[in-house]
């Protein structure tokens, strides 16, 4: 059983992580992609703000837990959803479905994470413990260099991993990336069937009933929601482990697109690459829209506009000639913290009432 935890933080409330963390789990179809299964090769298995559980007996099963203030900012509850004020809720019956050397898995949902979960199973069953707190980092993958310094900083030498890596850590004072907890010990850390909200608490619990609780960090990539880079890396390697055959993968998409009703798209539009609308979508004559890119529901892109790796969120409309690459725009606002436009050949796009202006130097696109 897997627990895929949004978890309140007072951090992310004052700027806008938090509003992008919401954006991305609130709305269609970014959060169908996001929620989705796709691996992109035998070894590694991409999952969004999940892990696979080898040690769960059949299909896995997966439970999104959100904040119960958000609810109203998503459009259609997905299956397998529980909201939450300040306790974590475990689903009833969950303990029931484990044998005695299973894991339950609490995610962290601001990340996603990616890393050979093969390798992932045989460090967890050399450990004898009850709980094991894991973060991945992407400094101990294989080719990787670390920086050796010594106490007055001055540089000594370097050291090359030549496979990937995992570290014993200290207990990390918030929620890790994942926590594997033994089945046969999970109702001992429950109160009302539910986790504290705190990862302090959390750990003071476990040593209140004496369990051995140990930290690692291992190696693989991570993909945090809360930032545009992070959103934009995520979308970007699913959508693209899922275009191995490209020319195949444009062409049926495109006939899927030419096939629903509730997309408007000219006949001299150029699709490039991977491209996911939502709902009730305009796209104007000699419009650009290159892969790996989602397009939100009731956007409307006029004529000429260029859209390169990005994401569109819900009611934008992008004005003639813009272009937008590598970008989130949320309900019509750039993150203003990434976007430096210059002074001239400024587009507005407007939605909501909110313009935010985007670049539409042509000469800068590169197909």
């Amino acid at each position: 059983m897997n627990m895929i935890v949004i978890h309140q933080n007072r951090n992310l409330s004052s700027n806008n992580a938090d509003k992008l963390l919401r954006f991305a789990v609130c709305n269609e179809p970014i959060t169908n992609i996001i929620f989705s299964r796709l691996n992109y090769d035998s070894r590694h298995s991409i999952r969004s703000l999940e892990i696979h559980n080898p040690f769960y007996a059949g299909n896995s099963n997966e439970t999104i837990v959100i904040p119960e203030d958000w609810s109203g900012q998503i459009a259609k509850t997905k299956p397998n959803t529980i909201y939450y004020k300040e306790k974590l809720p475990v689903p009833l019956g969950t303990t029931g479905r484990f044998k005695t050397r299973q894991w339950f898995i609490v995610s962290n949902g601001r990340f996603a994470t990616q890393t050979d979960h093969q390798w992932l199973c045989k460090i967890l069953a050399q450990l004898q413990v009850d709980v094991v707190a894991i973060n991945v980092l992407p400094q101990l993958k294989a080719g990787r260099e670390k920086v050796l310094v010594n106490s007055q900083g001055n540089l000594v030498g370097f050291r090359r991993f030549y496979s990937d890596t995992a570290q014993p850590a200290p207990i990390p004072d918030d929620w890790p990336h994942h926590l594997f907890i033994k089945a046969n010990v999970l109702n001992r850390l429950l109160i009302d069937d539910m986790l504290l909200p705190s990862f302090t608490k959390f750990i003071e619990n476990c040593s209140s009933k004496s369990l051995k609780v140990h930290c690692l960090n291992i190696a693989g990539n991570i993909f945090d929601l809360s930032k545009e880079d992070g959103l934009l890396g995520l979308i970007a390697t699913k959508l693209n482990s899922s275009a191995k055959n490209h020319q195949y993968i444009n062409n049926r998409y495109q006939q899927e697109i030419s096939d629903r009703d509730d997309i408007e798209i000219s006949s001299n539009v150029r699709l490039f690459g991977k491209v996911v609308f939502g709902q009730s979508i305009s796209v104007s004559r000699n419009a650009i829209i290159g892969g790996p890119t989602i397009i939100g529901n009731n956007v409307k892109i006029a004529q000429g506009a260029v859209i390169r790796a990005s994401i569109i969120g819900p009611d934008v409309s992008v004005p003639q000639g813009s272009i937008i690459q590598n970008r989130v725009l949320i309900n019509g606002q750039a993150l203003q913290k990434y976007t430096k436009p210059s002074k001239s050949n400024l587009n507005p796009a407007i939605a909501n009432g909110t313009t935010i202006y985007q670049n539409s130097n042509v000469k800068n696109f590169r197909t």
